[in-house]
């Protein structure tokens, strides 16, 4: 947004006004395309030089301002901190298993990561899902970025290895590496 008739000797370049905010150029650009910042994009110096952005020093300092102030505080008061849930029994009240009540928490979040992880295990199955490795495992011939996955290598090192003859591979319209081959590095 351009103001004509102005005495532009006193307004900002953009990177005195992103120092003043403290943000970056780019946040300064975003400013004026939001018409929060007036600004002069194609100014001419007196004394010569490029074309440059300017952008007046009040909308400058009142945005500086308001960030320095920091964000509004909330409109809502923030909730009640949570209480735990159970009884926390203190130390010297422990039995020879330990205290009762967490014994018996401990239980239940046991009881509770065992059924999600069958859970996950038989929707796995469902859904014909065997995993990465024991596809991998099943096969006898791998691809280069098969066996950097199974070995832990790179597949840079591994396409080096094949091609100096290190790692017995065939060239098959791409590095072909027998599986057992591989283990044996």
């Amino acid at each position: 947004m351009t103001t004509p008739n102005l005495d532009f000797e006193h307004w900002l370049t953009k990177q005195q006004a992103a120092a003043e905010i403290g943000v970056s150029t780019k946040t300064v650009e975003a400013f004026a395309k939001e018409q929060r910042l007036r600004c002069v994009l194609d100014f001419k110096r007196a004394t010569g030089g490029p074309r440059i952005a300017i952008y007046h020093p009040e909308d400058v300092a009142d945005i500086a301002a308001a960030r320095r102030a920091g964000p509004l505080p909330p409109a809502v008061p923030p909730a009640p901190p949570v209480r735990p849930v159970g009884r926390v029994v203190p130390a010297a009240d422990a039995g020879p298993s330990g205290p009762s009540g967490l014994s018996r928490m401990a239980s239940t979040t046991a009881d509770t990561i065992v059924q999600a992880l069958t859970a996950a295990f038989e929707k796995s199955q469902k859904h014909g899902g065997t995993s990465l490795m024991s596809d991998l495992a099943l096969k006898l011939y791998l691809t280069i970025p098969e066996a950097a996955r199974l070995s832990g290598l790179t597949e840079a090192r591994i396409r080096r290895q094949c091609q100096d003859g290190t790692l017995p591979a065939l060239k098959d319209g791409g590095w072909k590496i027998r599986r057992a081959d591989l283990l044996a590095l």
